[in-house]
């Protein structure tokens, strides 16, 4: 297939721009519904008539992301801490009032992450140069061991619109205060060094950075023979890797992301699904792929289309729902006890 794509400085500035709106757009979504959430747990607290803060605190320190807030708080529950997390949580734990929860800070309250090593265009463009690099060495091998594929390898293009993405963050992960299991989209995942939010370079040089995003991928590499039972029966996938997994409140990956390089291979009513292009997918691990999730199956044809999906978790948000789960497991109850303890008491 031939590749048309214009890269002329103005599509290119049109492209780059074209995503910098969609990431303030998701930025301002993200931020929006994450502090509107926690405003009306708070509300949902205040009547139940508790008497004193701390057992009001008690009741928010359910949600993921607001467990270390208050005295009672657990410090670090969110994961290990880069400075700037540390102090974030210095300041959360010192909440004496239900009232001031939300405006506490938190990293991900706009579903960015940032990642200093990787924050300049030197290292960028040898990260996408190694993921074309892994990418196409990975399809090689596959055809090389299956020689009777009915189509050859060809070239693997580079991920021209993650090149665009990562010029202005380097992934998107829901706060998921509801524990859902949603997966982040981190392409960088895996590469060690410093956290995402750590804000000094850590002066590693390009060489030794070289290496990492190599042996990360080559560990979470997704050829077309992972394909049947994962992202779709009607998916072929050429390469690609994974991005991110979640984990539900039991500790279990509900959720994977990928960045596939692949095609529908079944009509349907846009024919440029059938066309060899890089495409975002979320599926589970299950055979029942592809799951239906906010009223979407998960699969997008450009990471603009992925960001506004990503953000539209408050319009599928069923608060019954939650509500049934946080009793099965609330704070201190260790069991599905289904009995009049204290965390039972939930709303």
């Amino acid at each position: 297939m031939t590749d048309t794509t214009d890269t002329t400085p103005t599509s290119v500035s049109d492209a780059d721009e074209t995503m910098r709106q969609a990431i303030v757009c998701f930025r301002n979504r993200m931020e929006a519904a994450n502090r509107k959430f926690i405003q009306d747990r708070v509300d949902e607290i205040e009547t139940l008539g508790l008497a004193t803060e701390e057992e009001k605190l008690y009741k928010i320190r359910a949600y993921w992301g607001l467990c270390d807030v208050g005295k009672g708080g657990i410090p670090g529950c969110g994961g290990p801490m880069s400075p700037k997390r540390f102090r974030e949580g210095l300041e959360r734990r010192q909440v004496t009032r239900l009232a001031d929860v939300p405006a506490v800070p938190h990293h991900q309250i706009d579903g960015i992450q940032q990642r200093a090593s990787w924050n300049t265009e030197a290292r960028q463009k040898l990260y996408l140069e190694t993921v074309q690099q892994v990418c196409q060495a990975a399809a090689e091998e596959f055809a090389a061991r299956y020689p009777d594929d009915d189509e050859p390898v060809g070239v693997i293009p580079p991920c021209d619109e993650l090149a665009c993405f990562l010029r202005h963050v380097n992934s998107v992960r829901d706060m998921d205060m509801r524990i859902s299991g949603m997966a982040p989209f981190h392409p960088v995942l895996h590469l060690g060094g410093r956290r995402e939010d750590d804000e000094d370079d850590d002066g590693d040089d390009l060489g030794v950075l070289g290496e990492k995003p190599r042996k990360a991928l080559e560990e979470v590499q997704f050829t077309k023979i992972m394909t049947f039972g994962s992202v779709g029966h009607d998916i072929e996938v050429k390469v690609g890797f994974i991005t991110g997994e979640g984990c539900d409140m039991d500790g279990y990956t509900e959720w994977f992301s990928a960045y596939l390089y692949c095609r529908r291979w079944v009509e349907d009513d846009d024919p440029r699904h059938r066309d060899w292009a890089w495409r975002i997918f979320f599926f589970d691990d299950g055979i029942e792929n592809p799951r239906t999730l906010y009223g979407h199956y998960p699969r997008f044809d450009s990471i603009s289309e992925f960001l506004d999906w990503y953000s539209s978790w408050p319009d599928y948000l069923d608060m019954d729902r939650l509500r049934r789960m946080f009793r099965r497991l609330p704070p201190g109850c260790d069991s599905d006890c289904e009995s009049d303890c204290e965390g039972h008491e939930w709303p």
